[in-house]
């Protein structure tokens, strides 16, 4: 974890914002480094003393709200179908868990029988890590047949490389067909929209926190910032995009760089749909109070749940427009951690 330094990218926040800044966070036991509130507020244009500081998110703020107990079965790709309707998520057609080959239905599987599955497809897939894949790390599109424009270079991997690739815990599913308005942007990416929901500690309501719209950059196959990806403020009520997207180093771009297509005045499809389906299914994971989660829209329409993240959730790109991530439950969230301090996890993380 890093504070971005670099001269030019922001600028001091007003006096009496930064004081309040300071007052406020440093009520959970931890030294207030002011550099997070002027990164936002110089690339937001927005001066507000409730911006979440990085580090204190990551050491406090997600370790209070979400059980870490939990919080690798809750993000398990291949756990979804099992407490959440199988139709909400591209289609499995091989899976292994902890060492063991099952089918899309849970079935089990030999080796020999998991090997004339995967001999099988002949339609695209994807092949991904189900823990773990921070930043769209090891995700891979597999192509079976020649021919059409390709995101990348089609291997053609046997099951045994890709076996020794992604060891005991991965997923094979179907690549997905997305809307023609998000693949406007970069066709060789499944652009998704990561949406942060909140269930607040007073009421157990589910609130909707920020949406953006995450795309590729480079033909590259994942749209994640890590991956160099750029991401663009959603308006919640409207489906709008903001004036501007941004990538990981804070940089402003009115219009993707590789394909042109201007952000605003885009309408994201099937918003409100991804905004009810997010907030039924936050109601429905009890240990983890705040959650992202990125989903696509097909090119019929429809919502596919592509991951759900419960740790480790970036956090710079949700607060680079639209204000600070918690907005009005700040002090709530400030009163419940400041009340339920991990003492143990402070102590290691000074260490």
């Amino acid at each position: 974890m890093r504070c971005v330094r670099r001269r030019g990218r922001f600028c001091a926040a007003e006096r009496a914002v930064e004081r309040e800044h300071r007052r406020l966070w440093s009520q959970l036991f931890w030294p207030v480094d002011v550099s997070w509130l002027r990164l936002y507020s110089t690339v937001s244009s927005c001066q507000d003393a409730r911006y979440v500081p990085e580090d204190i998110y990551y050491a406090i703020v997600e370790r209070r709200l979400n059980d870490a107990n939990y919080a690798d079965y809750a993000g398990d790709k291949n756990y979804y179908e099992r407490f959440l309707d199988p139709a909400l998520f591209p289609r499995v057609l091989l899976r292994k868990m902890s060492g063991v080959f099952l089918d899309g239905d849970y079935g089990y599987l030999s080796w020999t029988a998991a090997q004339t599955h995967f001999d099988a497809l002949r339609e695209p897939v994807i092949v991904k890590p189900a823990t773990g894949s921070f930043g769209g790390r090891d995700v891979l599109l597999l192509a079976f047949e020649p021919g059409g424009a390709k995101p990348e270079p089609a291997e053609r991997l046997d099951l045994a490389e890709i076996d020794r690739r992604y060891r005991d815990n991965y997923i094979i599913q179907q690549a997905i067909r997305q809307h023609a308005v998000l693949a406007a942007f970069h066709p060789a990416s499944v652009n998704t929209l990561r949406l942060c929901t909140y269930r607040s500690v007073r009421d157990d309501r589910v609130h909707v926190l920020r949406c953006v719209l995450r795309t590729g950059r480079g033909g590259r196959v994942v749209d994640n910032q890590a991956a160099g990806g750029l991401s663009c403020l959603v308006d919640l009520n409207t489906g709008e995009l903001n004036a501007y997207a941004v990538n990981k180093e804070a940089e402003k771009f009115a219009a993707h760089p590789d394909t042109g297509v201007l952000f605003a005045g885009t309408i994201v499809p099937e918003i409100e749909t991804a905004v009810r389906c997010v907030r039924d299914i936050a109601g429905q994971i009890v240990s983890q109070r705040l959650l992202s989660f990125d989903v696509a829209v097909t090119a019929e329409g429809q919502i596919k749940l592509i991951e759900i993240n419960t740790l480790g959730m970036e956090l710079n790109f949700l607060q680079y427009a639209g204000g600070p991530l918690l907005g009005e439950f700040t002090a709530e969230v400030i009163e419940y951690c400041r009340a339920h301090p991990d003492r143990d996890n402070l102590r290691l993380l000074r260490l």
